[in-house]
């Protein structure tokens, strides 16, 4: 389901209110998790039933997004001719050229690699995954011993601009991108337990303030590298261009590249439709 963190906007039109409001959604989520799971525990039903209550919850969503979801608005039976022309209006589809050029499909995983926004958004993915995974594993721990409220304050340094940056970025390879924060946040996971456990093993106010400073640190630090090295541009492996000599496919320079611009014609063309 992370994958569709871009590939549903970089298909279907305003990419950015409809980044918006996907993401809105996991900020949502545990606004329904955190109050229903604490009155099922304490409930004659006891803490079985939070797992039946998310389980049969979460069964309901996902068919109704088999249901209804297409990855392109092209293949959506619900969506209109008329429909389709605004949606598709402004994708980037539309090169100059003689009609060679055309976005690659295999991933580039070595380019990938090499590139320096792409290690920018994993760094910033890191940091941001670190200070989240400390507040949903320890909140209660941490609220119940110490009543702390710097832990609200590091939450302020989310560096959740990566999320955007990795579709800018990888534009059709951003699968692949999301896959690895998908892989760096398995990863917070795994590691935020452990140096909890290896800094504040008796929750005391001391060995907590270690914990919250040291992720702070992380924050800053993670967040800082993004801000130097991401990028908001399409990445030049993401573009492929075919030779006339065969089917050698090269990369097209990104001072090569030219859109043509519609947007003065968009009042004339949404008039007509």
């Amino acid at each position: 389901m992370l994958s569709d963190y871009d590939e549903v906007p970089d298909s279907w039109q305003d990419e950015s209110k409809l980044s918006a409001n996907i993401r809105l959604w996991s900020q949502i989520a545990p606004m329904f998790t955190m109050p229903v799971a604490g009155e099922l525990c304490t409930s004659s039903l006891g803490w079985e039933s939070v797992y039946y209550l998310h389980g049969i919850v979460t069964i309901a969503l996902f068919t109704v997004f088999i249901v209804y979801h297409r990855n392109a608005p092209t293949k959506h039976p619900l969506v209109k001719p008329k429909e389709l022309m605004k949606v598709m209006f402004g994708k980037g589809s539309i090169y100059s050229g003689p009609g060679k050029q055309r976005v690659s499909k295999k991933v580039p995983y070595a380019a990938m690699y090499k590139d320096p926004a792409i290690w920018a958004i994993l760094v910033a993915a890191f940091g941001n995954f670190m200070g989240t995974q400390l507040s949903l594993q320890f909140m209660p721990t941490y609220i119940n011993k110490i009543v702390l409220v710097a832990s609200t304050c590091i939450l302020g340094f989310n560096s959740g601009g990566f999320f955007k940056s990795s579709q800018m970025v990888s534009r059709q390879h951003s699968h692949f991108t999301l896959a690895n924060i998908a892989f760096v946040n398995c990863t917070c996971m795994l590691l935020t337990p452990l140096l909890s456990e290896l800094i504040a093993p008796d929750n005391t106010p001391e060995t907590w303030s270690i914990v919250l400073c040291l992720h702070g640190v992380i924050l800053l630090t993670t967040n800082a590298f993004f801000c130097v090295f991401g990028s908001a541009r399409p990445a030049s492996w993401t573009f492929v261009s075919w030779s006339r000599k065969g089917s050698h496919v090269k990369p097209i320079q990104p001072n090569r590249q030219k859109i043509y611009d519609l947007t003065p014609d968009r009042p004339k063309i949404d008039a007509k439709l």
